[in-house]
């Protein structure tokens, strides 16, 4: 028994070192960024905040893709709940259809956020917060 606590104190010390480390990281990984950002010249800026714009609009176009999807997705599965009824498969995916696409929505949406964040250039921190509300925004859509 004993050797047991044992082997769970090292585990305990092991993910701890892990976690300061990871810490330590994140926290020169900030101090990194925040003094690229003061270290940034005028035209820089206008260039980042011009990026910025243009990938918040995307974001803001794939969630009104997502909401378009999911309202059409609905609308059909409406529309024809009685016309396919005599083939089982057709008539289970159109049944199922807003389920399948919300889920979609949910898998696709924030693969293409991860693939965005980096262009915007936010520090660590703000860009998982950023990424946290994205992710929040298409499942309030959902």
């Amino acid at each position: 028994m004993a050797n047991t606590g044992f082997v769970s104190t090292i585990f305990l010390v092991s993910n701890l070192c892990e976690l300061i480390c990871l810490f330590a990281q994140t926290d020169l990984l900030e101090e990194r960024t925040s003094e690229r950002q003061a270290n940034r010249t005028r035209d820089e800026k206008i260039r980042l905040y011009t990026k910025r714009f243009f990938i918040n609009l995307l974001v803001i176009l794939i969630l009104a893709g997502c909401l378009a999807a999911i309202y059409y997705a609905a609308l059909f599965a409406l529309q024809n709940r009685t016309t396919y009824d005599s083939q089982f498969v057709l008539d289970l995916i159109v049944t199922y259809l807003t389920s399948i696409v919300i889920t979609a929505v949910n898998f696709i949406a924030p693969i293409l956020f991860d693939i965005l964040i980096p262009y915007e250039d936010y520090s660590p921190a703000f860009a998982i917060q950023f990424t946290l509300i994205r992710f929040e925004c298409v499942r309030r859509t959902a």
